[in-house]
């Protein structure tokens, strides 16, 4: 493997060609080192460069004096299911009191928070670390760089954080992962080196429903259709009434299952962009997306589809799938799979299995979420208005050592787990919790793994041990096969460009997200297609491909 340091190097030089950097960033963290983006760009490398110097090594407790930093967050449904949000959880109480550092939470909803996190940002009341900035806020990690919002790392991983810096070396494609293409680090990333614990959500199906209908699991858009309408005609639930569905949690007025279906098409649908052949593409702009658009009208005005799809909050898309309306869902392993199974497990004909995605024109199954594909789907970056930036820093790495990654993933030895021959294993707190709590809400009270929110490495065999049902271990096993070639890897743009991609998208999002149900719910006919598909064309789309493509080449090609 090359030295981290060449890779660093070469990433370096090779934006130094491309683009200068803007902005600058401030702190007032009186020990900390000036931070990358204040200098020109004759001594950016040396301002940026990870050398083979060792960073300080972090001793216990990062602070004499107990320091408050604030925390951005999005907690999951499993963990405002029994608990009021993370300060409630073991691990998060432990390590403060290792570390000597408090956080205050902020914590918003985990199915749309870029209103909110747009909101802080513009107005500059930052909290100290914001959760997947690089996700929600508009223009990206380099833009809030740029703007000087979030500070360049760099200079901080280097002589404050020794974990991270050493996972850097050992990890093929992570510092690419969190690094803009002038080479700025712009978070402590969540890191998902094996493939299982980057599938955590699919499609599942009333397993009882199939057995008692002689049907398999569909794996064509045919499959799907004739399985719903066998459903219907059979009548499964009992009650005269033609309302077996799919079922799809509603966001931001449309659909977070539909979108899945796409990849049947050739396409990846939604807000994201992806990547075939090397060409990048828009799912809506592709011919193909009228058809994929006519199949569910088709289902929607036979009742197939749940007719509060892009409308319906948790709490009744739950219900549905609990009080045998929904025959099938898309939705993650824990929060809905294990939560339906569980809330019916006095049922003994109650099931669900797991179904994969539906096969592409091609004969692949590919998938649509970005997660699937990433090595680094989440991370933590830290506002310029931080007032303690390198114990932040020191905080955050400590996460990634020995210490900090046992407690993120395992919770504390003799409470949560207990070491048998050399291995760690989860002890009855959380496989047979006291208090009735499922190995999930369990896990979540007492341990962590993928659901603490934390830069740690994700540890397999803590993500299988918490999926207690062999509902959920199929379905992972399953969901972790499809092919992940479609998804986008990190591109990045310039400040003007960021800009000039965010503007002409906010329109185009919310036009195709409208138009979208107006012809699945038969509002629009899908006669004006064509009229469709100019718009798009007006509106710019062909301009933010362009940019993408020219971003994409710039690194990829």
């Amino acid at each position: 493997m090359k030295k981290h340091t060449r890779l660093f190097t070469a990433l370096l030089t090779g934006a130094l060609l491309l683009t200068t950097m803007a902005g600058c960033q401030t702190t007032s963290s009186s020990s900390a080192p000036p931070p990358a983006g204040d200098s020109a760009d004759e001594s950016l490398a040396d301002d940026m460069e990870l050398t083979d110097a060792a960073a300080e090594e972090i001793t216990l407790p990062i602070s004499e004096e107990t320091i408050e930093l604030s925390f951005f967050a999005m907690p999951e449904p499993i963990i405002t299911s029994k608990m009021t949000g993370y300060a409630d959880m073991a691990v998060h109480q432990e390590a403060e009191s290792r570390t000597n550092i408090h956080i205050n939470w902020r914590e918003e909803s985990y199915t749309d928070p870029k209103q909110k996190m747009n909101l802080m940002f513009s107005t500059g009341d930052m909290e100290d670390i914001i959760w997947d900035a690089h996700v929600h806020a508009t223009g990206g990690a380099k833009k809030l760089l740029d703007e000087g919002l979030i500070v360049a790392l760099n200079p901080y991983i280097e002589q404050y954080a020794p974990n991270l810096k050493r996972l850097l070396e050992e990890t093929p494609g992570l510092l690419e992962s969190i690094s803009t293409d002038d080479g700025r680090i712009y978070m402590f990333p969540e890191v998902r080196q094996d493939p299982v614990t980057r599938s955590n959500s699919g499609f599942a199906i009333r397993k009882d429903w199939l057995e008692r209908a002689g049907l398999d699991v569909p794996t064509t858009m045919d499959g799907w259709y004739n399985m719903l309408k066998t459903f219907q005609e059979m009548d499964m639930n009992g009650n005269g009434k033609a309302d077996e569905c799919f079922v799809s949690l509603g966001f931001g007025k449309a659909s977070q299952a539909l979108n899945n279906f796409s990849v049947a098409y050739g396409l990846i649908v939604g807000t994201d962009f992806y990547v075939q052949d090397g060409t990048v593409k828009f799912g809506a702009y592709e011919p193909a997306f009228k058809d994929f658009v006519a199949e569910m009208a088709k289902w929607y005005a036979e009742g197939l589809l749940d007719p509060e799809f892009s409308t319906q909050d948790a709490t009744q898309f739950e219900t549905k799938m609990t009080n045998d309306t929904g025959a099938a869902y898309y939705g993650s392993l824990s929060g809905n799979l294990g939560k339906f199974i569980n809330a019916r497990s006095s049922d003994s004909d109650y099931d669900l299995v797991p179904a994969p995605m539906p096969t592409a024109p091609d004969g692949n199954t590919y998938v649509a979420v970005n997660a699937f594909g990433k090595l680094v789907p989440h991370g933590a970056a830290i506002s310029t208005t931080n007032e303690h930036i390198v114990e932040t820093v020191k905080w955050l790495d400590w996460h990634y050592s020995e210490e900090g990654s046992i407690l993120y993933n395992w919770g504390v030895e003799g409470q949560s787990f207990e070491t048998v021959d050399g291995k760690r294993q989860f002890t009855d707190l959380i496989t047979n919790n006291p208090d009735g709590l499922s190995t999930e809400e369990a896990g979540a009270r007492y341990a962590g793994g993928v659901i603490t929110q934390m830069p740690i490495v994700e540890d397999p065999d803590v993500f299988l041990a918490m999926k207690s049902l062999p509902q959920q271990k199929e379905a992972s096993a399953l969901w972790s096969t499809a092919d992940t070639s479609w998804i986008l890897p990190p591109v990045f743009f310039s400040s003007e460009i960021t800009t000039e991609n965010a503007n002409i998208m906010s329109e185009i999002n919310t036009y195709v997200a409208e138009n979208f149900n107006k012809y699945v719910m038969g509002i629009e006919s899908m006669d004006s297609f064509d009229e469709f598909y100019q718009q798009l064309k007006d509106m710019g789309i062909e301009t933010v491909l362009a940019n993408y493509q020219t971003a994409y080449d710039a690194v990829y090609k």
